[in-house]
């Protein structure tokens, strides 16, 4: 639904702000066909409201920015605030937006009455959230271990993550000729980056050539109304300094907190940025080119690349549609997870017995059964070995689910338990083993 809606009020956003409708609908069939949202949506991942508020705190924050309508205000706040609520992240929008505000043709004091209420309506639940975890945890924002990725790592997993956009399916690697997909593959990545670099030199020669200050005004004098060049630019400056602020968010955070490493998923509420942004440039080059040739060939110039860059996101796709219909969507909702329910018949659903793993997710999403991770060797005192044996005197029935396919250097292993427990296997299989925890050593 989340990625139903993107399309739709995208593409709504395209064919208003685009002059050229042609452009506007290969910006729509784009974001259809786009793997990367495609991915995260399959995962039902908190990423995808992430992106849908985004789109429609920018929609509304553009209106106030060109009517100058409170209402539009407090509504872009509320969507800056149920982005904050689908991730912490969410702190990078309202960090944007507080910029654009503060370059607003205003009175000093307007400006930060302006910021002040929007920023507080902005992160008022994120804020509550962190009040209710700190009177939970002790904690603002949860336990939190250092990380265990360098600076240097963190922005080369970004760069790479950034690279998957355009990473072929493998089931399209496989069916279509190397030489011919490494051209489409080379199109879809250069074209976007000489379109980026031909508006840049653009963009500078047209203020070098007319007064910057007059076009590059927010609002003109009668503060109501942005002029029509700061109109037209303005998506991409904001898209452009958000993703900027995000992404500097991003690898500062993973360079200092312990999470799941910066991947593609973590990557994608940029995606939806650049791709509107590489749209707005293409309509804005189109119109540049259009006045100084022939529009028919300027039009069909344009047309022709546009048709050409989408061939391969289609095949990409529909590779990528094809291979999840055959292996499942991925993770534990792949069919070789399914195929790997050999312990459910082993687990009790009456709530007695209290169950470990050491792949403690799989467990719970295949059964539903509330499962436990085997105890951490460092780290919040909650995840460790004391509160292990603690809850496992406590409990008369503790079972540990284990699967050959191995541990994180992070847990302990089964021999490390073995040593401290007698271990009575309680079934098998074929890649793992049930054990019933016994009596201490």
């Amino acid at each position: 639904m989340a990625f139903a809606l993107i399309v739709f009020f995208a593409g709504r956003w395209m064919f208003d702000k685009l002059n050229s409708g042609i452009l506007a609908a290969g910006g729509t069939i784009l974001l259809f066909l786009s793997v990367p949202l495609l991915h995260v949506s399959r995962y039902m991942w908190t990423e995808m409201l992430f992106i849908l508020f985004l789109l429609l705190f920018y929609i509304e924050f553009e209106r106030y920015l060109q009517k100058g309508r409170f209402g539009s205000l407090v509504l872009a706040a509320v969507f800056s605030a149920l982005v904050c609520t689908a991730r912490y992240a969410g702190v990078t929008v309202v960090a944007a937006a507080a910029l654009f505000l503060l370059f607003t043709k205003k009175s000093i004091l307007k400006k930060i009455t302006d910021i002040a209420f929007y920023g507080a309506l902005s992160v008022l639940p994120m804020g509550i959230w962190v009040l209710r975890n700190y009177m939970v945890s002790g904690t603002l924002l949860g336990v939190r271990l250092p990380s265990t990725y360098t600076l240097r790592q963190n922005i080369d997993r970004t760069l790479k993550s950034v690279y998957t956009w355009v990473q072929p399916d493998k089931l399209l690697t496989q069916n279509i000729n190397g030489t011919l997909l490494y051209v489409l593959k080379s199109f879809a990545v250069l074209l976007p980056l000489a379109l980026a670099c031909a508006f840049a030199v653009v963009l500078v020669r047209s203020l070098v050539d007319y007064n910057p200050l007059r076009k590059l005004s927010w609002e003109r004098s009668s503060g109501s109304e942005l002029s029509s060049e700061s109109e037209r630019l303005l998506p991409i400056l904001f898209f452009v300094a958000y993703s900027a602020i995000y992404i500097v968010y991003l690898i500062a955070s993973a360079t200092l907190v312990a999470f799941e490493p910066i991947n593609n998923r973590y990557l994608a509420p940029v995606y939806l940025p650049v791709l509107l942004s590489l749209f707005i440039a293409a309509d804005y080059l189109h119109e540049r080119i259009k006045a100084r040739i022939n529009p028919k060939l300027a039009g069909f110039f344009t047309y022709a690349l546009l048709a050409l860059f989408l061939i391969y996101p289609a095949l990409n796709s529909a590779a990528f549609t094809v291979n999840n219909r055959r292996i499942g969507a991925g993770g534990f909702a792949s069919d070789v997870w399914h195929e790997r329910d050999g312990f459910i018949k082993y687990m009790d659903y009456s709530g007695r017995y209290t169950y470990y793993s050491n792949c403690a997710d799989a467990v719970y999403v295949l059964t539903g059964i509330r499962t436990y991770c085997i105890p951490k060797r460092s780290g919040p005192y909650m995840y460790g070995l004391e509160q292990f044996k603690a809850a496992v005197s406590r409990d008369e029935n503790s079972y540990i689910i284990w699967f050959d396919s191995g541990v994180p250097p992070t847990l302990y292993n089964l021999e490390d338990i073995a040593g401290m427990y007698v271990l009575e296997e309680s079934g098998s299989f074929g890649y793992g083993n049930v054990y019933r925890i016994a009596a201490p050593r």
